[in-house]
């Protein structure tokens, strides 16, 4: 997945249990929705995110660090 569009993903995208990411067509180039399937490292950092914040469907899913 491409830098841009990993910033920019929301909890909404991320599917924890499936271990997915899906970027929605709006989001993509070719307009065509997109999986992508999310690695140990990745499913742990969102893990640990995902536990600092109340409503994590309000917010970026990686954040800055």
């Amino acid at each position: 997945m491409r830098s841009g569009k990993t910033r920019g993903a929301v909890w909404l995208e991320v599917d924890l249990g499936a271990k997915l990411s899906t970027i929605p067509a709006e989001r993509m180039k070719a307009a065509k929705g997109h999986c992508v399937p999310l690695l140990t490292g990745g499913l742990r950092r969102l893990g640990e995110t995902a536990r600092k914040f109340i409503k994590p469907d309000h917010w970026a899913a990686f954040l800055a660090v």
